[in-house]
């Protein structure tokens, strides 16, 4: 019995030691897994910025070129809307001055028109004093 309370005592006495050994190593190996491992994270996080990085540039690219195609468009119907803006403006100024003929041609016709009826009826008038002179003079006669 004394041979296994020898071998306790030692046992126990050495436990302490054989344990901080055995930890040492585990530490050593336990730090150069995590090591590795904390490489491998950041290698993979690396790898997806480098992929997401790519993927947002060429979608950044292609909305570029749609934005540039959009507003090349716009130039274009901008153009297109002040030329017709531009002759639009000359159809105005042409019916202005067909306006402003038309109402001079009608004062024209109105004065032309009342010449005409002063002319009528000046004539309508003459002929009435014929016919008063001629019933005048016969009634002298008579």
């Amino acid at each position: 019995m004394e041979k296994k309370n020898q071998q306790k005592k030692i046992t126990q006495e050495n436990t302490v030691e054989i344990i901080q050994r055995g930890f040492s190593g585990l530490e050593k190996k336990l730090n150069g897994r995590i090591d590795n491992l904390a490489e491998m994270v950041q290698r993979g996080f690396v790898d997806v910025e480098t992929r997401l990085g790519a993927r947002i540039d060429g979608v950044e690219q292609k909305l570029g070129g749609r934005i540039d195609g959009v507003e090349n468009r716009l130039n274009g119907v901008e153009n297109r809307l002040n030329g017709v803006e531009n002759r639009l403006n000359g159809v105005e100024t042409r019916l202005d001055n067909v306006v402003t003929d038309i109402s001079d041609m009608r004062k024209e016709i109105v004065k032309k028109l009342d010449q005409k009826i002063d002319q009528a009826e000046f004539t309508k008038l003459e002929k009435r004093f014929d016919v008063l002179e001629e019933v005048a003079v016969k009634q002298k006669k008579n």
